[in-house]
């Protein structure tokens, strides 16, 4: 950590200038609770040379530590202990110092952030000290932290965000700042990975870069959620590496290196079509891949005629979640249904997760299969509900006798084996 030398009697009369010269000393010139200056780091030393601040550095960060020194300083002078640092306090402060020719030293702002103290190695939920600020600063930074204001208090945000970041590191997620992870968190050298469900600035540049090479196509927000996440999985997916939606720092090579895989490289690497409108899959996508891209769209609503990513009827979600998951399906309810692919499963009980399942809902048109869903197991299935209820993505069951749609069921067609 660098330390700057200022003389204080330099800066003590800088001080007196300004508050002589100010008629009226406004508010938003006072320091208190929540600021990090300079500013803050000089009135730290002030209290500290008066040992009425027994913290070990000077932080530079206006916590909770530093308002009670304050408040302390305020009742033994005779002011209104309030906290906060007016030129009244000001005033008080500088008239009772006798060492004008001492120099004080000043942690920079820029330096703060290595300001972990010798004897303290853990932090956890509770506490309240300038370190903790420190660490919800620099987990904003990185886009765990998206709390609008920082503290100081390590509370439950603190904790939730400490979690993700050890996540994206590959360490427990304890939800405390050990050492292990202040080194990590702290470190210039290691990016850690990109998780879904954090929106910050450092999620832009992954999704310009997903869109310049097909994968991405829609706002860059800044928003990882479930389009960037499948994006990175279809990207990972095209790189064989393991397709889990987290942009770690082995995706993140191979994402920006200049020998990217496209998508319609991708594409082409993952299909070989035998027609016009049936295609099967070269390299074999996992069922549970297909049930967890569907499930992160329960509650999308239905939409005649839709095809994802925001709204969906029956076959189009379908096709969205078998594309995400590197299978091109035709493109019409009539193919779906009846064009001779995959393996067509005629017992109910017979059925594997993510097979194809056909409905017959309109008992008066003479088709068997006015309905599509996939079975995701356990009796099962999620798909499109164009009938009932609110008509969003939902998860039924064919497991009752006497169900809506376990009467209804007509086949299954099965492309994974």
């Amino acid at each position: 950590m660098r330390k700057r030398t200022i003389p204080k009697v330099l800066i003590i009369s800088m001080i007196l200038i300004c508050l002589l010269n100010s008629t009226i000393y406004a508010d938003e010139e006072m320091i208190k609770r929540g600021d990090k200056s300079e500013t803050v780091a000089l009135l730290q030393q002030l209290l500290k040379d008066k040992y009425y601040f027994d913290y070990d550095i000077i932080t530079g960060y206006y916590g909770i530590i530093t308002e009670e020194s304050v408040k302390k300083f305020q009742r033994e002078s005779g002011l209104k202990a309030d906290g906060i640092t007016g030129p009244e306090t000001w005033a008080a402060l500088l008239s009772q110092d006798e060492s004008d020719g001492d120099n004080v030293e000043v942690v920079s702002n820029e330096d703060t952030d290595m300001a972990l103290s010798s004897n303290q190695i853990e932090y956890s939920t509770g506490m309240e000290c300038a370190d903790v600020a420190l660490i919800q600063s620099r987990l904003n930074d990185l886009g765990f932290y998206n709390y609008k204001h920082i503290t100081g208090y390590f509370g439950s945000i603190t904790n939730i965000a400490v979690s993700a970041f050890q996540k994206a590191c590959y360490i427990t997620p304890t939800g405390i700042v050990d050492r292990v992870t202040w080194d990590l968190l702290f470190d210039d050298y290691v990016a850690p990975a990109l998780l879904p469900g954090t929106a910050s600035e450092n999620v832009v540049p992954l999704q310009k870069r997903l869109a310049e090479l097909g994968y991405y196509s829609f706002e860059v927000d800044g928003d990882y959620g479930p389009k960037t996440k499948e994006a990175v999985k279809y990207f990972q997916k095209a790189c064989g590496i393991t397709a889990n939606g987290i942009a770690d720092t082995q995706t993140q090579e191979f994402l920006y290196s200049e020998t990217a895989i496209s998508e319609q490289s991708a594409r082409r690497s993952f299909t070989s079509t035998n027609n016009e409108n049936i295609v099967s899959v070269n390299i074999k996508p996992r069922t549970n891949d297909i049930i967890e891209i569907a499930k992160q769209y329960l509650g999308s609503p239905y939409v005649y005629g839709a095809d994802g990513p925001e709204a969906f009827d029956c076959v189009g979600f379908i096709s969205y979640i078998y594309e995400m998951a590197g299978i091109s399906l035709p493109k019409t309810n009539y193919l779906q249904e009846y064009d001779n692919f995959g393996t067509k499963i005629n017992d109910r009980l017979s059925l594997n997760q993510g097979d194809l399942v056909f409905f017959d809902t309109i008992s008066t048109d003479g088709n068997l299969a006015d309905h599509v869903g996939i079975y995701i197991g356990n009796g099962d299935f999620i798909h499109v509900d164009e009938n009932f209820g609110n008509r969003v993505v939902v998860i039924d069951s064919l497991t009752k006798d006497n169900g809506w749609y376990t009467a209804r069921f007509s086949w299954g067609r099965r492309l994974i084996n």
